[in-house]
C-alpha cells in the first residue's frame, strides 16, 4: 500500500471513529488495510503484490468498478468505499457505513447525534456529547437508548439525577435487571435500571 493510501485510511478511521459515522466492521476493514500496507512496506513488498493482476488502486483514473482492486470506481477514479449517494449493495461499500434501499446514505442515528448499535434491546444509543435530543425507547420519555459498557442497546430509565445514579465498570457491578452504561452525562459510567422498574436503583 502506498503511503498515501495507508495515510488515507488512517484518516478516514479516525475521521469514523471521532463522529461514529462508520461501522465497526468498516472500522475493522480500514485499520487491517492501514497495517497490513504498513507491514509490507516495511520488508520492501510492493503494494501491487497484493492487488489481483491488472488492477488499479485507489486514487487511479477509472471508467468501471471491476477495473478497479477495491471493485469501487467513484466519480472516474478508484475508491475505497462510495460516498452519500452512491450505489451500493451492502453497507460495506459505504462510507458512511449504511446501504439504505441500494443508495448510500448518512446513517440515520448519527443524524440524530446518536451512537449505531448492532446487538441489545435497542440500536441506536444516546450519546452525551453529540445528542440533538433524547432517543427514546418503548415510547417513554423517561427511558432512553443507552449503550452499556459490553456495546450492547439497553432501555434504561433516565428520569434520575447523577448523583443518585451508582458508578460502575461492568454490567455486573449493578443490581439485578440494571446495566452499566457509558456516555450517559454523568462523567462516567453509571448503573441504570430498566425502564420497566420505573425506578432510580
Amino acid at each position: 500500500m502506498s503511503p498515501e493510501a495507508r495515510d488515507h485510511s488512517f484518516d478516514e478511521l479516525t475521521r469514523g471513529l471521532a463522529n461514529g459515522s462508520i461501522s465497526r466492521r468498516k472500522a475493522l476493514r480500514l485499520m487491517g488495510a492501514a497495517l497490513v500496507g504498513g507491514a509490507l512496506g516495511s520488508l520492501g513488498i510492493r503494494e501491487a503484490a497484493a492487488d489481483p493482476p491488472g488492477c488499479k488502486r485507489n486514487g487511479k483514473v477509472c471508467t468501471k468498478d471491476k477495473v478497479c482492486c477495491s471493485r469501487i470506481c467513484e466519480s472516474g477514479t478508484c475508491a475505497l468505499c462510495r460516498s452519500n449517494g452512491g450505489s451500493c449493495s451492502d453497507n460495506d461499500q459505504c462510507c458512511s457505513g449504511n446501504c439504505s434501499s441500494g443508495t448510500c446514505a448518512v446513517n440515520a442515528c448519527v443524524q440524530q447525534g446518536g451512537r449505531p448499535l448492532t446487538e441489545g434491546e435497542c440500536t441506536c444509543a444516546f450519546y452525551c456529547p453529540t445528542n440533538n435530543g433524547p432517543i427514546i425507547c418503548q415510547d417513554n420519555p423517561f427511558c432512553s437508548c443507552r449503550e452499556t459498557t459490553e456495546g450492547t442497546g439497553f432501555c434504561g430509565y433516565v428520569a434520575c439525577s447523577c448523583s443518585v445514579l451508582k458508578s460502575c465498570e461492568s454490567s455486573s457491578e449493578c443490581p439485578s435487571g440494571s446495566r452499566c452504561v457509558v456516555n450517559g452525562c454523568c462523567g462516567g459510567n453509571v448503573c441504570l435500571a430498566p425502564c420497566s422498574s420505573g425506578t432510580c436503583n
